[in-house]
């Protein structure tokens, strides 16, 4: 097939259209004069894309199923989880324990631990730089206030099913 355009002298017209110097049409290693346009061409691109579409799929389903089996999107209650060392103090569900205050004993002295309104902050504690009163209120899962020197770790957890 001949295609003809009024400047085939033109480098940057010819590189466009794909044309030879004489305006003729440049074929490609993979093409065939004798063959149908587009007849010859290579299909791995088809089945390349094919495949990265299966896989971006397979990989969004199993995202979407390690997601849900994590629990994440279950209703489970908050736990408030205080510990002194090794050892568990409290173990109870925020929403039911209203506004108090705990004292917890560490190597240091006594912790005071204040909830009020959903919400969990370190009142007092004995320890020399007070990092953990600094820390301020915490209310949601994955919420932590750590006082290394007393020993004591205050969380606020997703209870485990």
């Amino acid at each position: 097939m001949k295609l003809r355009v009024m400047d085939t002298g033109d480098k940057k017209v010819r590189d466009m259209f794909g044309l030879q110097q004489d305006g003729t049409e440049r074929l490609n290693a993979h093409q065939d004069e004798n063959l149908p346009r587009g007849s010859g061409r290579n299909t791995r691109g088809k089945s390349t894309r094919l495949l990265v579409a299966l896989l971006i799929i397979l990989a969004a389903v199993a995202g979407g199923i390690w997601v849900y089996s994590s629990g994440i999107f279950r209703d489970t209650p908050d736990m408030l989880l205080i510990t002194s060392g090794d050892k568990m103090v409290i173990w109870r569900p925020l929403k039911d324990i209203g506004d108090t205050t705990f004292s917890v004993e560490g190597p240091l002295g006594t912790t005071v631990v204040e909830v009020k309104q959903g919400q969990v902050r370190v009142l007092s504690s004995p320890c020399p730089e007070h990092i953990c009163m600094n820390t301020g209120w915490i209310s949601k899962p994955g919420g932590i206030i750590v006082c290394m020197p007393n020993g004591i770790v205050v969380r606020i957890v997703k209870k485990p099913t």
